[in-house]
């Protein structure tokens, strides 16, 4: 394709404007604002026919179809939408316009107005040709269908026209010519020219006429082509597709939210967009400005954001590619079924794969993707979901001797399917980026059926389930940073202070986790306790994607109805996965009921954090349900969080984890580990600045700081610190030794408790307050005080609750009132303990704690960009 002379000395830009950009009479001024903006160029504009819904286009081809089926009613309907259509839009533009400093506006729309009816009568008569034959002739559509095409140009044309630009509208084919009659005209007429005039081309995109003349179009995507021919023969500096988004987008932003407009792409990633459904621009439109010496560098921009630059397309967009920018965005083909040939034939043999290619080939199915194992015992490919049977039925056919002889054992389909891609240029220069790619969809429980990647690393695709492919791609795409990652919430437990501080902490920290993190944590489900078998889901009930409190607040409100605004647990556990890849559920109860449903949501591939011990703690069946849904390794395996079942959040678990992940071998664990015993004993023992405390008074004092149960028998009784020394015996493998009835058998209780709950401190008024005094009082003779302690003794395998007299300089002794201290004798630790002590009082402490938790596992599922998430095993610094 050459240049033409006479052009190449001027500096051209092409522009192009699609269906959609002149859709109606504001679409057009639109477009005529963006050209008078840059009137000091040389300009080439391109544009296609009117858009909007129906398109022109598309009116014309229908005309065509209905003609040729003898529908002379649905013909003459249809032209006469397309007149009165033109017609509105010709009278909006220069009727009513007081902008156009033309007296003749109405001549304008009279001109148009007759070009456009006298051509669609010249169609009718046409179409007239068409139901004779009852024969729908390709060249007669392809004459049809560009008028539309040939009317926009006219319209922008003197829309340009009336408002000061010198321009011409014409079709290509006749270009040169005008160009050269227009250039004498101007050379002639000194006077009327100035150093900003310009003369400017309006031309008909999609449109064209063979080497005999015979009109016919540039089919589908025409226009774009078009534009790129012009800026080829015109040798222009650029060429700018005006279009209705922003760019070429990193997905498709109907399934990814957080899909955006790339900066930079290349040719080789444009296109590899573009054959995955990105709609933005063809292939084919490149490939002049590819050939173009030198290359021309094609703009993708939104006609109605013309502020913003869109996406440059060129050469290359992988100079100084890193692991977060080396994929410039995901894409997917759906409605693909995947077929599998395996057998023992296969290895070894030349011309199987000539055979099965070519039968396909004959039958004229396209195959989009191919993958072979280097064992050679199977080939699968992946082909359109219409095709699937019938290219089973073919291969049937084709071998059929070696389906008789079982060389070849099975021809297995599977659909629908999808192909996820990951495209990048940079890929090649970063290493990890598969591990990445396939980590994520692991993480998000999708399972791969096959996988693909060429040698230039411009693609990674893998196949999956139709119904996976929406949360894929939103996976993949927050995993390469691309957008946030979207955490889906529930929280169980709201009519306790627990789960009011932790939906307070999510609504307070939401926006910082977005920001530094990259986290979006949406709260979409609540229930209000764990005796309600129903979930409260205020998803959008303000205007926002996550519940607050003032939205919980109004949902008590009685006029609401249940119907109205509850589903079942099990309704949302099981909804959950449709999108999103990661969901969570906070337990913020301390129910046994709520802990039979931990299982459940876990092998329903919903991540749980539990501050609620009672499950794991409680009967050898639920803890085996647990246990068998934890180690789950099906497609939606999920993590069961349970740190703050132990101290409130401190590190328990994980040290415990981390010592005998390391080798190390522990000997015994012990510890005060009830924060409300903790809170009485330093306060009997007399040790706040020699003030003497009753027993009656301290329990007094705790429940008033919210550090005991409601019924007072459970913490005096050792309820909870049986609780979470089962925990701790699950952790250290002997929950199958001991049970919690066990410990509670061999547990020592400060006081000897009436049968039933306690509510009321006064009944350890008097005769109670006395034994516990003379107790502390005989322990002090000898240097020591009380300290009610825990302790698991591995070697002998024995779990019990004391109440120890410890010297007064012990770190027991020493341990803050509302503080729980642990300590770990091991192997290499000797002959002192490793010793964790902390707070564990106040809702705030633990409810930060349970966020701690979630965050540590999402750094190590997608990981963060500037890294501070490896703090998050502290819950310190979200206070």
């Amino acid at each position: 394709m050459d240049t033409w002379t006479g052009f190449d000395d001027k500096s051209w830009q092409v522009h192009k404007f699609g269906g959609t950009s002149v859709a109606n009479a504001d679409c057009y001024r639109s477009a005529a604002c963006i050209v008078e903006d840059q009137l000091e160029l040389y300009l080439a504009v391109v544009v296609s026919a009117m858009g909007g819904k129906p398109k022109t286009t598309d009116l014309l081809l229908e005309s065509v179809q209905a003609a040729a089926q003898r529908d002379q009613e649905e013909v003459d309907r249809l032209l006469q939408f397309i007149l009165n259509k033109h017609a509105a839009c010709l009278k909006a533009l220069f009727g009513d316009d007081p902008n156009i400093n033309n007296n003749n506006k109405n001549n304008d729309y009279e001109e148009l107005f007759d070009i456009v009816r006298n051509d669609l009568n010249d169609i009718k008569d046409i179409l007239k040709t068409v139901a004779l034959m009852k024969w729908k002739a390709e060249r007669i559509s392809e004459l049809v269908s560009g008028y539309g095409e040939l009317w926009s140009a006219r319209i922008l044309s003197r829309l340009l026209h009336n408002h000061g630009a010198v321009c011409w509208s014409t079709s290509q084919s006749k270009l040169k010519e005008v160009y050269d009659i227009e250039v004498a005209k101007l050379s002639t007429t000194s006077a009327d020219v100035t150093d900003k005039t310009r003369l400017h081309f309006v031309i008909t995109g999609y449109v064209a006429s063979n080497t005999e003349g015979v009109a016919t179009t540039l089919q589908r995507d025409g226009s774009d082509y078009s534009a790129a021919i012009m800026g080829r023969l015109l040798q222009s500096t650029n060429i700018t597709i005006w279009t209705d988004v922003d760019g070429v987008l990193s997905a498709d932003p109907r399934r990814v939210p957080g899909a955006h407009a790339v900066s930079e792409v290349s040719y080789n990633e444009a296109m590899e967009l573009a054959y995955f459904g990105a709609k933005v621009i063809h292939p084919k439109t490149m490939q002049p400005a590819i050939s173009s010496s030198p290359q021309i560098p094609i703009f993708i921009r939104n006609t109605f954001n013309a502020k913003f630059r869109g996406t440059r397309i060129y050469t290359s967009s992988s100079t100084n590619a890193s692991a977060d920018s080396c994929v410039c965005g995901f894409a997917s083909i759906d409605h693909m079924g995947l077929i599998n040939v395996e057998g023992s034939g296969l290895i070894g043999v030349q011309g199987v794969a000539k055979r099965l290619f070519g039968t396909l080939e004959s039958l004229g199915i396209n195959v989009v993707l191919i993958s072979q194992a280097s064992s050679e015992h199977s080939i699968t490919f992946a082909t359109p979901e219409e095709d699937v049977q019938r290219a089973k039925k073919a291969i049937e056919e084709e071998f059929e001797k070696e389906l008789e002889k079982n060389r070849i054992s099975s021809i297995d389909v599977n659909y629908p399917c999808s192909i996820i891609a990951a495209i990048g240029d940079g890929m090649h220069q970063v290493s990890g980026v598969s591990g990445r790619f396939f980590s994520a969809l692991g993480d998000a429980q999708i399972n791969i059926f096959a996988i693909a990647q060429g040698c230039s690393e411009r693609n990674i695709s893998a196949v999956i389930a139709t119904s996976q492919s929406t949360r894929a791609l939103r996976a993949l795409h927050a995993a390469f940073r691309l957008s946030n990652t979207t955490v889906r919430v529930g929280i169980v437990g709201m009519k306790n202070q627990l789960g009011e501080s932790l939906l307070r902490l999510l609504e307070v920290q939401r926006r910082r986790l977005w920001v530094s993190y990259e986290i979006d944590l949406q709260v979409c489900a609540v229930a209000m306790d764990s005796s309600d078998t129903n979930i409260i889901q205020l998803k959008n009930h303000h205007g926002d994607d996550s519940i607050s409190l003032s939205a919980i607040r109004e949902f008590i409100n009685p006029s609401l109805t249940d119907e109205q605004s509850r589903i079942s647990f099990d309704e949302h556990a099981t909804g959950v996965r449709d999108d999103c890849a990661h969901h969570v559920l906070f337990d913020c109860t301390n129910d046994v009921e709520a802990s039979r449903f931990h299982p459940k949501w876990l092998l329903q591939g919903v991540h749980v954090v539990t501050a609620n011990n009672t499950g794991i703690s409680g009967s050898k069946e639920i803890r085996d349900d647990i246990h068998v849904a934890e180690t789950a390794r099906g497609k939606l395996s999920a993590q069961y969080l349970r740190e703050v079942t132990v101290c409130g959040g401190l590190p328990i678990i994980s040290t415990i984890r981390t010592l005998l992940n390391s080798g190390d071998k522990i000997r015994r664990v012990d510890g005060v580990i009830s924060v409300a015993m903790s809170y009485i004993m330093f306060h009997i023992a007399g040790a706040t600045m020699g003030d003497e405390c009753s027993f009656s008074q301290a329990v007094k004092e705790a429940i008033s700081m919210g550090l005991m149960e409601k019924d007072l028998s459970l913490d005096l009784g050792n309820d909870y610190a049986s609780c979470v020394l089962m925990v701790l015996a699950k952790e250290l493998g002997l929950d199958r030794d001991v049970s919690y009835k066990e410990i509670q058998e061999r547990s020592e209780k400060i006081v000897d408790l009436p049968e039933g709950p306690i509510v009321d401190y006064q009944i350890f008024e008097g005769v109670t307050d006395d034994i516990i005094r003379t107790r502390v009082e005989e322990a002090a003779k000898r240097g020591c005080v009380l300290r009610h302690v825990g302790s698991i003794d591995v070697a002998m395998q024995s779990v019990e609750i004391k109440i120890m007299e410890v010297p007064i300089t012990h770190v027991f002794a020493i341990t803050p009132p509302s503080c729980e201290c642990v300590r770990f004798f091991t192997h290499r630790y000797q002959p002192y303990p490793l010793v964790i002590q902390g707070p564990s009082a106040g809702m705030d402490c633990t409810s930060s704690a349970l966020l701690a938790e979630l965050l540590s596992m999402m750094r190590s599922k997608v990981g963060t960009r500037t890294g501070i998430l490896a703090r998050s095993n502290s819950s310190a610094y979200l206070s």
